[in-house]
């Protein structure tokens, strides 16, 4: 359900079970608007106003962006794969399947550079450089980590607005701040117990945290 000012302006129907993610993006020339979303029924789907484009998976669906340009999809899936998809007026059409990732893919998020980021329920966080011909694994970011010998489940990846900063939720009662290029580790946060759903972080909140001191 899409709102504006706490009033339903639009009831997107359409997904056979739990949405798991959603993403806004806008069409090509700043015009219209398109909304990606994914879920419990084993589909992507792309919507605008005028209609939707499914992307079939043969598993939930827990993770879905938008590429570096209008016309490309990746999602993350309980499969344990990330797919990379290309939009187009007739079909979608999938470029290529990635396989990385031991457990479900929980999370997925781009830097400003066009890397992405994609998080397991083992606690891996990898790393993909974006080209014209699809995506390549860079390394694994956390790999000396508690969290990775401990295969804590991570819930979601965010962004600082800044781009400086990788915010993580890792299931059970930790937040921590990574540098994205090293993997550092510069600050943690405790007690947020949250042992299933997922948490979103909102840019406010970010900001909000002002500088932090390494």
């Amino acid at each position: 359900m899409v709102y504006q000012n706490s009033v339903i302006s639009l009831h997107l129907k359409g997904h056979q079970g739990n949405v798991y993610d959603l993403e806004w993006n806008k069409n090509e020339g700043g015009e219209g608007w398109r909304l990606l979303s994914c879920g419990a029924d084993c589909t992507a789907r792309v919507w605008n106003d005028s209609n939707d484009v499914v992307l079939s998976h043969p598993a939930y669906v827990y993770s879905a962006r938008f590429g570096e340009s209008d016309d490309r999809v990746v999602t993350g899936c309980f499969d344990q794969l990330i797919r990379l998809w290309e939009l187009n007026s007739s079909s979608p059409r999938l470029i290529s399947t990635y396989v990385q990732h031991r457990a479900p893919i929980n999370s997925l998020c781009w830097d400003s550079h066009g890397r992405l980021f994609s998080a397991d329920a083992k606690g891996s966080i990898c790393v993909w450089n974006s080209t014209i011909s699809g995506l390549h694994f860079e390394k694994i970011l956390n790999e000396s980590s508690e969290e990775y010998r401990n295969e804590t489940p991570i819930n979601c990846l965010c962004f600082h607005p800044s781009g400086g900063r990788l915010l993580v939720h890792y299931r059970g009662s930790e937040m921590c701040l990574l540098e994205p290029k090293s993997g550092l580790k510069l600050i943690s946060y405790s007690g947020i117990y949250n042992p299933r759903l997922l948490i979103y972080f909102l840019t406010g909140l970010l900001e909000g945290m002002g500088e932090w001191k390494e």
